[in-house]
């Protein structure tokens, strides 16, 4: 539509984009709720990554440690022990995990769909579903975010870690292993 100047205006509803797009997340995460051998297999695939990832950065250690040795490095020892530390920690990481959630005094994991049922309450069943969904995507987050932390940590160490510091990787570990304990942490709170 033209105005007065010549220019026109473009005017777009966006209600029924928004309620697409609602239409969309719910559902996905109706799916996921309804489908939870699908979320296990993303974990397991998840960890297979993450056990890859430290086998390379265990052999990454291991040849830091030859440059270093043969003086072709000006690195010192503390980056590639760090490096090689990151790496044994992504080859377990369930277990620390495990160690890091008691070190912190995470509640024993409960069941995500236990959890969800006792929450969705009398909502129904479509909302029992979509919060089970909600709440595996924010358990995978969890680990992605504590695998996270310690990457940075190892980027910190190694000297490349730009702004960051061991604190940012500090926090992404203690906020991931809360995320990934979320339906526990969240039955404290009632």
């Amino acid at each position: 539509m033209a105005n007065d100047n010549g220019a026109v205006t473009i005017t777009v509803n966006t209600g029924e984009l928004g309620q697409g797009v609602k239409s969309i997340g719910n559902q996905f995460l109706t799916y996921l709720g309804s489908n939870p051998e699908q979320f296990l297999a993303a974990l397991n695939i998840l960890g297979i990554i993450f056990a890859f990832i430290g086998m390379v950065l265990v052999a990454k250690s291991i040849f830091m440690a030859i440059d270093i040795a043969n003086d072709r490095s000006r690195e010192g020892f503390a980056g590639a022990l760090w490096t090689s530390f990151i790496g044994f920690v992504m080859l377990a990481l369930p277990e620390a995990m495990s160690i890091t959630a008691e070190t912190i005094g995470a509640p024993k994991a409960t069941s995500i769909t236990a959890y969800a049922k006792k929450a969705a309450g009398s909502a129904g069943q479509m909302s029992e579903l979509a919060f089970t969904g909600a709440m595996f995507v924010i358990v995978l987050l969890g680990w992605i975010a504590f695998a996270r932390g310690w990457m940075i940590i190892r980027a910190v160490t190694a000297g490349s870690g730009g702004n960051a510091t061991v604190g940012h990787g500090i926090v992404f570990i203690v906020a991931g292993c809360l995320c990934a304990h979320i339906p526990a942490i969240l039955s404290i709170f009632g």
